[in-house]
């Protein structure tokens, strides 16, 4: 259709697409973007560029324009400064494009193509989140100024040698008109509702529908190779190309557009109108393959429009359409137009109620091995935001499913003095599984008040190893945060370290990907009946800082409020010569054993390592660290260094080094 009215024609929810060309109105004032009714070609769009094609192979190019269509994959385009209106070189300039494959082929093909528009999903359900929400489309850069000639683009996409040679390509004698480049999008549009992964049957059947809609031509075989690769099933390019090959027409009730139409609408959640609407505009296929050396025969002759200049084109008036009420489109209601005012109200800014590292209206997940302290500085952090006013006491529930009686006495004493609440598994009527429920109800009424609510442990409430759990759990938390509360999780770590010594979160990536912010807490020293710990983040979406410190006591107190009192924020500057001084604590016993070897003549490198090995028991690698570790010429800093002896060896030599 003409572009009369965008912002109805194109919400944003939908597959919305622009055509690379204009087109003249047929007689009885019908826009269809086919060839017979082409009249200038405006933009060259190259397509799948970051994942088909390497940005690198256009690195000479400056873009009209980039479109982000799914994740790290984008449209290129290319405005021309002034329309193509000559068919034949439109047609040597895509083919030179292709042969140096700079698009994904089937957007070069023809003159009349449909691009994506940036205020667009792609509804593929391949590019679906885990959610189910489909990719939302975005304008990456918009320069409309930079517009080229047919030559400047060849010389910046040097191509100059395939554009040259395609002048002396003959056109095989060959001919078909097959369904027109717009069909061929309505069957790309219908295939975007149908899961790639629905069965081999269902497979099949889009497949012969397709090559029977499109008379079996490469530019179908394209299509469903796009989709089909989208699936757990693709068998790839050339399994698909023998099965295309196996397609024969000529059946008795060949598949046909009605096939594709009945599987888009059982897909489940389809806009059954809008697939109606491409129906009724798809040109079936026409067929006639020509045999070698013979012309088409057609029963009269067909005499496209004359082509003028742009600039001289006459206006030709066109009667107004009857004023025709927009039908309400099924993702309307969920809108959020007009409501940007309340939004506002909403909005919570980046106020800090956890320390610094907790921000209201987020998801927040702290993980930390056992007795680290991440209750008693969770605890401590949300009773001084209460103090300063930063949290409301009556909109905090603390979910307590990780104590034992008397804890739960203690912090139950402490929640009654600070106006909080607490609740627990199994009293007053409360189950840990009927918290999504809970939430989601929330978010429904719009009952959320800014509430922020803490759950310890995550564990409890959702199967930390379960993708799908966990993906569901996240989706009801984020639409808990939209609407303006903050969820705050404890959770475990793996029992043992990773490769590089490092601890590693329990379960699977998903709440660490779809949570705002995720910190791992670490035990950095204990000395004099203090611990030292260190949050350091490792999924950051907001202001939230990198890291913080905070040191609290661990001898025996009174009461669970005294060891509250001992929590305090520890400066990074404060920080960084704790952990180095415990790092040196930790490393001493190795330290004084290599000195040992050192001094009794082992100096060449691999036999100091081994010699301390065999004697400790250490790894090796360990020991190796050690030996790199403290080897160097400030005595202030190191114990050891080397000279080079015969064939480059390292010959260790203790250090002089001050009195301590």
């Amino acid at each position: 259709m003409a572009a009369l009215n965008v912002n109805v024609q194109c919400p944003p929810g939908r597959n919305n697409y622009v055509n690379c060309a204009t087109v003249r109105p047929d007689p009885d004032g019908t826009i269809r973007a086919r060839k017979a009714n082409f009249a200038s070609y405006q933009v060259t769009v190259l397509d799948d560029i970051g994942t088909k094609v390497p940005f690198r192979d256009i690195v000479g190019l400056k873009p009209s324009w980039i479109i982000e269509t799914s994740r790290g994959n984008y449209q290129v385009g290319i405005i021309h400064d002034v329309p193509l209106q000559d068919l034949a070189l439109i047609e040597r300039f895509q083919k030179a494009l292709k042969t140096r494959n700079l698009s994904d082929g089937d957007a070069l093909n023809g003159s009349t193509r449909w691009v994506r528009l940036p205020v667009a999903v792609n509804g593929k359900a391949k590019h679906c989140d885990a959610a189910g929400a489909p990719f939302q489309c975005q304008l990456i850069t918009w320069n409309p100024e930079r517009r080229y000639s047919i030559d400047q683009i060849v010389k910046m996409l040097s191509i100059e040698a395939e554009f040259a040679a395609s002048v002396n390509q003959v056109t095989p004698q060959f001919q078909r008109e097959t369904a027109d480049e717009n069909s061929t999008e309505v069957l790309a549009m219908l295939l975007d509702f149908i899961d790639p992964n629905c069965g081999y049957r269902d497979w099949a059947n889009a497949l012969m529908a397709v090559h029977n809609e499109t008379g079996g031509s490469d530019e179908g075989l394209d299509l469903v190779d796009a989709w089909s690769s989208g699936g757990r099933g693709y068998p790839g390019r050339s399994t698909m190309e023998a099965k295309w090959r196996s397609f024969r027409g000529g059946a008795a009730n060949p598949l046909t557009i009605g096939t594709l139409i009945k599987m888009a609408k059982d897909a489940g959640d389809s806009d059954l109108e809008y697939i109606d609407a491409l129906a009724k505009g798809f040109i079936p296929c026409e067929m006639e393959v020509i045999a070698p050396g013979k012309s088409l025969k057609l029963d009269a002759p067909i005499t496209p429009p004359p082509l003028v200049p742009i600039d001289s084109a006459p206006v030709v008036p066109v009667a107004p359409a009857p004023a025709v009420q927009p039908k309400r489109h099924p993702l309307e209601k969920f809108s959020l137009r007009g409501q940007s005012a309340e939004l506002r109200k909403r909005s919570l800014g980046e106020r800090p109620i956890l320390g610094e590292i907790g921000i209201q209206g987020q998801l927040l997940v702290i993980y930390a091995a056992p007795n680290t302290g991440k209750t008693l500085i969770t605890f401590s952090l949300l009773w001084e935001s209460i103090q300063r006013g930063r949290i409301n006491p009556d909109r905090l529930f603390y979910l307590n499913m990780d104590d034992n009686s008397t804890g739960l006495a203690e912090k139950s004493r402490i929640a009654d003095d600070s106006g909080f609440h607490m609740l627990v598994d199994g009293y007053e009527g409360f189950k840990a599984h009927d918290l999504e429920a809970l939430v989601r109800d929330m978010v429904a009424k719009r009952t959320i008040d800014g509430a922020v609510i803490v759950l310890d442990t995550m564990k409890k409430f959702v199967n930390v190893m379960d993708k799908k759990d966990c993906s569901r759990f996240a989706s009801a938390m984020r639409t808990f945060a939209m609407q303006g509360g903050t969820l705050i999780a404890l959770a475990h770590v793996n029992k043992n370290p990773g490769a590089d010594g490092q601890r590693v979160f329990a379960g699977t990536t998903d709440i660490v990907d779809d949570f705002d912010n995720a910190y791992m807490l670490t035990q950095v020293a204990v000395a004099e009946g203090v611990k030292t710990v260190e949050f350091k983040n490792i999924k950051r979406r907001g202001n939230n800082p990198e890291r913080a410190g905070y040191s609290y006591s661990i001898e025996r107190q009174a009461r669970y409020e005294d060891v509250l009192l001992t929590v305090k924020e520890i400066d990074l500057m404060d920080l960084d010569p704790i952990k180095q001084a415990a790092a040196l604590v930790a490393d001493e016993v190795l330290i004084k054993m290599v000195e040992g070897q050192i001094m009794a003549g082992v100096v060449k490198r691999m036999e100091l390592i081994k010699g301390v090995s065999d004697l400790c028991g250490a790894s090796r690698a360990n020991v190796s660290g050690i030996v790199t570790r403290y080897t160097g010429g400030d005595p202030t800093m190191h114990r050891w260094n080397y000279k080079t002896g015969a064939r480059g060896a390292h010959l260790f030599e203790l250090l002089d080094r001050p009195a301590t």
